[in-house]
């Protein structure tokens, strides 16, 4: 038998077939690293969430530390993650505890803050002036409740509080939910448990004033309605004073209170240029179209603004606005309020 020539043996069809399927299997590996590659690092990019506030179980796997990230949207893969954590030989360094951490950061920083001590205040703030839909907005991120449940607490839910019976059936607990610095309860604390916490604050910040409101002429609604409104308008515990005095002798006078911010809470519009139609629309707490108080408050005010509405000050204002630096504006006739808001508009 010839012996085969070693040029045509590399050049058969056989020989070009492997060529052909390991230039094919290389290809797909160089293919498959660089995809991994490029998932692994866009998947360590920061999601753009806020701040929210994670609760690090001792004993917590990553796997497990990753779904809790995850589920908040502070990191984009649960697989990229605890990959990251494996790696880098992390896993052993994982702490308990609350953190405080944010999607603008990426992965891998978000891991190594796991490394280090809790940073989680054990306090949380309610501002003056925050909605009971704020309010939620800030427990969840802080992960103290569900911030859905919270949201859709009625006054109806807590019969054991005496202020809260006079509320129509339908109300929240918008006004009562008292701006403080709490100290923070346990994560997976129920809404209406903390819910309680503000509204006892609430009853022992109003306490002291239980005589006078009985001796006046306007209900803690009412009051608290005026408040709410006031806390919104102005700034100075002066200037509240003076505002509240001003819409009471608008209801005196059967004139329409004319407050743009009823009108925002209404439309769940805090912020942009009202419209015509904004203005315009068919909704009890837009006090531009109808007479008399809303129908309840639209945010929970401080204790002085609640003062002010019980003790307004008297003045032959009928007109006020708030100038871009924070100034209040009064007159006593719509020509002057025009002027007001000629210069200083």
């Amino acid at each position: 038998m010839p012996a085969l020539d070693p040029e045509r043996q590399a050049d058969s069809p056989r020989a070009r077939s492997r060529g052909r399927r390991f230039a094919l299997v290389l290809t797909v590996t160089i293919l498959l690293v660089v995809g991994t590659l490029h998932w692994y690092r866009t998947s360590l990019l920061p999601t753009g969430a806020a701040e929210a506030v994670v609760t690090i179980k001792q004993g917590a796997t990553p796997d497990q530390i990753a779904q809790e990230l995850k589920a908040k949207n502070l990191i984009r893969s649960e697989r990229a993650f605890g990959l990251y954590v494996r790696l880098h030989g992390l896993a052993p360094d994982l702490n308990s505890g609350r953190f405080l951490v944010s999607g603008e950061k990426p992965a891998d920083e978000v891991a190594r803050t796991l490394t280090g001590r809790p940073n989680a205040s054990d306090q949380f703030t309610i501002p003056e002036g925050f909605t009971q839909f704020a309010i939620g907005q800030r427990l969840e991120r802080l992960g103290l409740t569900d911030g859905e449940e919270f949201r859709n607490l009625k006054a109806a839910d807590f019969p054991e509080y005496d202020f809260l019976r006079e509320l129509p059936e339908d109300a929240t607990l918008e006004g009562y939910l008292f701006p403080e610095t709490y100290s923070a309860p346990h994560a997976g604390t129920s809404a209406r448990a903390v819910a309680k916490i503000m509204l006892n604050q609430f009853q022992e910040e109003i306490a002291p004033l239980r005589a006078k409101i009985a001796a006046g002429s306007r209900s803690l609604h009412e009051l608290v309605t005026v408040a709410s409104i006031a806390e919104e308008e102005v700034k100075t515990d002066r200037d509240r004073r003076l505002v509240a005095g001003i819409m009471y002798r608008r209801l005196e006078q059967g004139i329409r209170l004319d407050v743009d911010v009823t009108v925002r809470y209404a439309l769940d519009k805090p912020s942009g240029a009202l419209t015509a139609a904004d203005l315009d629309t068919d909704d009890p707490y837009n006090t531009r179209r109808f007479k008399g108080l809303p129908p309840g408050p639209i945010a929970n005010p401080g204790l002085a603004a609640i003062e002010a509405a019980l003790d307004p000050e008297p003045s032959d204002y009928l007109f006020y606005l708030s100038a871009p630096d924070g100034t209040t504006y009064y007159a006593e006739t719509n020509e002057g309020h025009e002027r007001n808001k000629a210069e200083h508009l």
